[in-house]
């Protein structure tokens, strides 16, 4: 259900790659950089809230955490539907994975920046991801 609520957001957001491009051309890159920190600070605190209320630190029906990461991917990713595709997939890998160091930082930080930094980290590894998959084709 998680993975569900997340590309429909997305999907909602930008339903194909063109929206994506005209809006941050409209916008600009760094307002949309903007906008992206200052939801992750928000994460931060709804997470953390959440999770505290449900007692549970990150619970499965949380998905701010994602929505958040991946919208931070889609804002560098290369333009095309099979690039946003490919990001998806490797961003859920990650997230799910997570691979060193991601848990190890999800347990060390408390709250809502634990939930919100593994998101991120994932975010991180995908852009490599991404970034040497992109070197490999042009």
């Amino acid at each position: 259900m998680k993975r569900v609520v997340e590309a429909a957001v997305v999907r909602a957001m930008f339903p194909n790659d063109a929206s994506r491009r005209a809006f941050l051309r409209a916008v600009g890159t760094s307002t949309a950089a903007a906008a992206i920190a200052a939801f992750f600070v928000l994460g931060v605190w709804a997470c953390g809230r959440t999770g505290r209320d449900l007692g549970v630190p990150d619970h499965g029906a949380m998905n701010w955490d994602e929505v958040v990461a991946f919208l931070a991917v889609l804002l560098f990713a290369p333009a095309g539907g099979w690039w946003t595709l490919g990001a998806f997939a490797a961003f859920r890998f990650f997230d799910m994975a997570k691979p060193p160091p991601i848990r190890r930082v999800e347990r060390a930080l408390a709250g809502g920046l634990g939930v919100m930094a593994d998101d991120a980290i994932a975010a991180f590894y995908t852009l490599l991801v991404l970034a040497v998959a992109q070197r490999l084709v042009a």
